[in-house]
Formats: structure tokens, sequence, C-alpha cells
């Protein structure tokens, strides 16, 4: 997503856009906290100096786009999770320094699979294997989380961290149900990336498959960055 940002001169320090200078742009189909996510990701990338600066408090975010407090908290964290901000308990949210932040690709993925779908539909199996081989061959490791319910299991399994813990999640083909369980991964600061037909409300980072765009391609592609 892409909004108004300052230009910044050669040599120049980045500095952080004017809240109300701020728009979203997007395609129809964009939900509202999908196009807030995106372009306050944008922001955060681009105007990371080596310092520690504030960032937009999560209410002057919420009034700014009309959009819940509660929506901007689960954003913020989720830009916590890949070291852009920094949360301050009761004070305010600060920009990570650039030397600070390091994209890595995830080594250990888990893969949510509803038991029942698994079992019943060739389709989703074969799409489960496709997505685990390509998994493989980006040097990842991936561990198949099956569950019965609408995904308590999965957060469960998500909440134990550590050396050895999940540190993605590729939700494929998520249903309505399931979208509390990925909300609540949201929560806990986990990065979820879903894939599926059409993009669900209030769930950010929802990649389109299509006839030129297989799960597994969106993966090596978009999400482990392999070529």
């Amino acid at each position: 997503m892409r909004g108004v940002l300052t230009h910044r001169g050669q040599g120049t320090e980045p500095k952080l856009p004017a809240l109300d200078k701020l728009e979203l742009s997007g395609r129809a189909t964009d939900s509202t906290s999908m196009s807030v996510h995106g372009l306050l990701r944008t922001i955060a990338v681009a105007s990371r100096n080596r310092d520690f600066q504030r960032f937009y408090s999560i209410r002057s975010v919420a009034t700014h786009f009309n959009v819940p407090p509660s929506t901007v908290t689960r954003i913020y964290r989720r830009l916590c999770a890949e070291r852009l901000l920094r949360m301050v308990w009761g004070s305010r949210t600060l920009l990570e320094p650039a030397g600070k932040v390091k994209q890595r690709r995830p080594n250990i993925i888990g893969l949510p699979i509803p038991l029942l779908r698994f079992t019943n539909s060739p389709d989703y199996r074969s799409e489960i294997f496709k997505l685990q081989s390509q998994i493989w061959n980006c040097a990842a490791t991936e561990r198949l989380l099956f569950f019965e319910d609408h995904g308590d299991a999965v957060l469960e399994a998500c909440r134990r961290r550590g050396p050895g813990g999940i540190q993605m999640v590729i939700w494929l083909f998520p249903d309505a149900c399931h979208r509390d369980a990925l909300l609540r991964l949201n929560d806990i600061g986990m990065t979820v990336i879903c894939i599926g037909h059409s993009p669900a409300s209030g769930i950010p980072n929802y990649h389109i498959v299509s006839r030129k765009r297989s799960a597994a391609s969106i993966v090596r592609e978009r999400v482990l960055g392999c070529v």
C-alpha cells in the first residue's frame, strides 16, 4: 500500500511524515485494516534512522483513519514482532534504530491444518504437500499443526516460544471460523501469513492465489524470498 510520504534529499536523515498528510490507497477489495498496516509498515521501514524516534500514537492513528484502537494495537504488535517498532507500556511507541533491524528468513514455520478437511479433501492435501515441499526447498522447516476445533490448538503451539519455537505461521485457505484464532495469533506477536482466494475482513498479510500465482510460488517469492 502507498500513502503520501515526504521526500528526503540525499544525505539527510529520514523523517516521519506528518500523520494528517497520510492517505490510504489500494484496490476496492482491500480492507481498511490491511491498508493501514501496509501504509504504516512502509513508513516505518522508510523512516528509521540511527536512533530511537517517536512513532505515531495508537490513539492518533485510530482517530485519523477512523478505525478502532484495538485494530491499531494489533497492527503495532505485528510491527513489533518484525522489529520495526518498540511499544513502551503506558508511554509511547518508538521506531527501532535502522542498525538493529534485521529481516531474517524464518527457520521454523507452522502450518495450521484442519484435520477434517485434510482427511476429506485430496485437493487440499495436495496443496499442503506442495507448500511443505516449497518450505523445504527454501531451507526452512515446517511443523504441521493439525487441529479439530477453531484453531485454539494452533494458538497454544505458537505460545510455546524459545529455542526451536515456531517463528511464522502460514495459514492456507482459512475459513471464516478461523478468524478469531488468526487475530489472537497477531495479538501475541506471531507473524501470520494467510493464503487464499479472497481477503478476510480485518486480517492483514493476506495473499491471493490465482492461475498465475500458486500458494507455493507466493511462499517462495513473497514470504521466504527464494528464487
